[in-house]
């Protein structure tokens, strides 16, 4: 069974002083698939769907672990049109 771990959290643009979201998607190794970021205006689910897209062309995970709660609603909704399953984990 394939597994990635996900987050996706606010930064801090000290340019502009508004937030920037980052996606970050590892496999269960450890190794960076997917690191992406975006405007606070382009942080929902639409745009996650989006990064994961590339990455699941190589091996689409059966799951995708999450163990920020405040990320698991967004990630669940972009992972659902693509069929991967989205569960909170504290690992």
């Amino acid at each position: 069974m394939t597994i990635w771990q996900a987050d996706f959290y606010p930064l801090s643009d000290s340019r502009s002083h508004t937030p920037i979201w980052e996606l970050l998607v590892c496999d269960a190794n450890g190794q960076i698939l997917i690191s992406a970021q975006c405007p606070q205006a382009e942080a929902r689910a639409s745009w996650i769907t989006e990064q994961l897209k590339p990455a699941i062309t190589e091996s689409q995970p059966q799951e995708i672990q999450i163990f920020r709660p405040q990320a698991l609603g967004l990630i669940t909704q972009g992972a659902q049109p693509l069929s991967i399953s989205v569960r909170a984990t504290r690992r």
